[in-house]
């Protein structure tokens, strides 16, 4: 039994290697599709970086700047306080 429960690990860490190999880039190809489904509709976002830890991001309504939030990466905080 623990030997047939070895052979399934190493199958599944060699399985995992082969997938490995064929990636490219630093983020993982299913989380670069969660990301870009939940962006879709932000389009009267601007995002201005500031500081290398910090951006702005500011709500666009009708060609006019309606609301800017900071954005504070480093201690993950933003003034909207929804974050």
């Amino acid at each position: 039994m623990v030997d047939a429960i070895r052979e399934k690990g190493v199958i599944m860490f060699e399985k995992r290697r082969r997938i490995s190999r064929k990636l490219q880039g630093v983020i993982l190809p299913a989380v670069i599709h969660q990301l870009n489904a939940s962006s879709k509709g932000l389009g009267h976002l601007k995002v201005t970086k500031g500081l290398p830890d910090q951006a702005e991001v500011t709500e666009i309504w009708k060609d006019e700047e309606v609301r800017r939030h900071v954005v504070y990466l480093s201690i993950q905080e933003c003034t909207c306080r929804e974050w």
